[in-house]
């Protein structure tokens, strides 16, 4: 019996996982095998697995799981229970895979919350499990490796130590890590074009159409005059149009596909002859009418199709999100709205929000390795100078359950939560404590990450601190780590400022919880005004 776990990112079910085996191993189950995995595995791992356990923020993918599961009957899916979930209980989550047959016992809601709770997930199942949306957002997934390792090597040839830094220079190994930069940071947007296509067409092929759209891509930021390829645009400032023609070619190119079906256009002839025309015919297809879009453009004041999209709306866009305080909070307190109810928001608004960021977090790495100012305060990276820990900004209060409750159930869910806490996995403490559909934890959850968030880019603005430099970071690097990577010191202190800043903000409410949990454990009813 194969058992696969999803969570967003395969994290924080991989802990699951472990004890699953463990638990297995000892009970003598050896006919189940348990593995984890991201969300975005799922077309391959779904297919293949008996019994699918989705983690509760992932609740709105169930419709794209059964669609995978197609017309076979003996398959299972389950909705790990979010107090399991938070708690690691896996006697429980063994129980259900051991019963999948049985109905579990859901949650227990109230009227007008479980109303409210069907229009989120409705809203999340449009963003959740739209297939553009998806693909764009897992395309991007694709390429933070690339990021990343260019990034790194920016930070080689600006190293803040003037003595070493001359040396590289004269020796000319600052040119020569140039290089590296220049291959990955410098043409994110070829690798952001092919791996989109690659990702809507559902991994079906390396080859096909993210090759295809690869070629359209150049294609179309070429000029015409001298068939000269514009590489201007082969970075930030083409992702914009990397992904119009990705997504623009993967569509034509499948229904090109359809339309040529080599079974009535070569009928008889082996399918290793024909094997070629599956790509020939809907690639030619694809590049004539990029062709002719390159041609159109070319007769117009623009110049070229990612000139026009750069004046028309990525400039105009770009400028106005990364100067906007005011969208960048009312987009964190959706995210954390839909962390509330149980829903992973931080994949549902990234999903939308990541196009526009990440080419700001470029602009600002490009600036920092020309030793220019940097032109964007808010980008990709802003969020992690004043949230640690996850959602809510909960590390602060994972080292306040660890170190100051009195109750049992917080101190040890804090000791589950802060090593997990450190590198921004609190599910823990999100489904554990809970903060999901808790009263008590809503004003923290949803205002402490914007309050933090507008502090921190009013003391950017002044010039207190400097603004990230757009360098490109696991999303799990630790905090403080982060700042000195970010270029410096003074953004890795303002992250200590930051860690207890959100402690001050959710220490009331901790203090509370701490009070009831405390007053449950020795048998005695909490009073109200225990907590004041």
């Amino acid at each position: 019996m194969k058992v696969l776990i999803v969570c967003a990112s395969g994290m924080s079910s991989s802990l699951l996982v472990q004890k699953l085996r463990d638990q297995i191993a000892q009970k003598g189950l050896s006919d189940y095998k348990i593995a984890a995995c991201a969300s975005n595995q799922l077309h391959e791992l779904v297919p293949q697995s008996d019994i699918v356990l989705i983690a509760p923020q992932l609740t709105y993918i169930k419709e794209s799981i059964l669609e995978l599961f197609g017309d076979e009957k003996n398959k299972r899916l389950l909705e790990i229970r979010f107090q399991d979930y938070g708690s690691l209980n896996t006697d429980n989550i063994l129980e259900q895979i051991l019963h999948a047959d049985q109905k579990a016992e859901q949650d227990s809601v109230n009227p007008f919350t479980n109303r409210l709770l069907t229009w989120l997930v409705r809203m999340a199942e449009m963003i959740g499990t739209n297939r553009t949306i998806q693909a764009i957002t897992n395309g991007m997934i694709a390429v933070i490796p690339i990021s990343i390792v260019g990034s790194l090597f920016t930070l080689f040839t600006n190293i803040p130590y003037a003595p070493l830094a001359d040396w590289l220079t004269q020796h000319g190994i600052t040119t020569i890590l140039e290089l590296p930069v220049a291959a990955t940071i410098d043409c994110l947007a070829l690798y952001f074009c092919y791996f989109i296509s690659y990702r809507y067409t559902n991994n079906k092929s390396a080859f096909g159409a993210p090759l295809v759209s690869l070629i359209c891509f150049l294609i179309v930021i070429g000029r015409v005059e001298g068939s000269m390829i514009d590489v201007t645009y082969l970075g930030a400032k083409g992702l914009f149009t990397s992904i119009i023609v990705s997504i623009f070619v993967s569509k034509v190119y499948e229904r090109a596909e359809k339309l040529f079906d080599p079974e009535k256009i070569m009928p008889g002839i082996p399918m290793d002859t024909k094997a070629p025309f599956l790509v020939i015919l809907p690639a030619m297809v694809c590049i004539f009418l990029t062709s002719c879009l390159a041609v159109g453009m070319a007769q117009t004041s623009y110049g070229t199709f990612p000139n026009m999209i750069s004046v028309v709306m990525q400039d105009a866009m770009l400028q106005f999100m990364g100067k906007s305080l005011a969208s960048f909070l009312i987009t964190n307190i959706l995210a954390n709205l839909f962390w509330f109810f149980g829903l992973h928001g931080g994949n549902l608004v990234s999903s939308l929000m990541a196009p526009i960021y990440e080419p700001l977090a470029l602009e600002n790495l490009a600036a920092f390795k020309a030793g220019l100012p940097l032109p964007h305060i808010i980008n990709s990276q802003f969020k992690k100078t004043f949230t640690h820990g996850g959602v809510g900004s909960t590390l602060s209060l994972a080292f306040l359950m660890c170190f100051r409750a009195k109750s049992q159930k917080l101190r040890q869910i804090g000791r589950i939560a802060l090593p997990t806490s450190i590198f921004f996995i609190n599910e823990p403490i999100i489904f554990g404590l809970p903060l999901v559909m808790n009263p008590l934890f809503v004003l923290p959850l949803l205002f402490v990450t914007p309050i933090c968030g507008a502090l921190t880019y009013f003391v950017m603005s002044i010039g207190l601190i400097p603004a990230v430099s757009g360098m490109i970071e696991p999303w799990t690097m630790p905090p403080i780590i982060f700042g000195l990577l970010q270029g410096s010191w003074k953004i890795a202190l303002w992250e200590v400022v930051m860690l207890f800043l959100a402690g001050a903000l959710w220490y009331p409410f901790f203090r509370i919880a701490d009070r009831i949990a405390y007053k449950e454990e020795q048998g005695k009813p909490f009073q109200a005004d225990a907590a004041s």
